[in-house]
């Protein structure tokens, strides 16, 4: 005869105590939508610095350094955030 390592009764009671809690996200999905922000805040910065490193390099553009420029990605990664994470988008819809 077979022996299972784990209880069976407790999964059973995780599951019916997960289903009791459908709003809370479990860590697998917590780590991913941590994941995806600082991702997106990382693209953001990445791509708004090569865009002044562009800049700065080309002699017909007069342009200060980047720390006056920084204003500029600090309200667009704010507003990324702050909208994506007040989207409906950003659920997963069943079918």
């Amino acid at each position: 005869m077979q022996q299972s390592l784990t209880d069976n009764t407790t999964y059973e009671e995780y599951g019916v105590r997960r289903s009791q809690r459908p709003v809370l996200m479990k860590r697998a999905q917590f780590a991913f939508v941590a994941v995806l922000v600082l991702l997106d805040i990382a693209c953001t910065w990445v791509a708004f610095y090569a865009g002044w490193w562009l800049l700065d390099r080309n002699p017909d553009v007069i342009i200060g350094p980047f720390q006056e420029f920084w204003p500029l990605p600090t309200v667009y990664t704010a507003l990324l955030v702050g909208i994506s994470s007040s989207s409906a988008c950003t659920s997963v819809a069943g079918p």
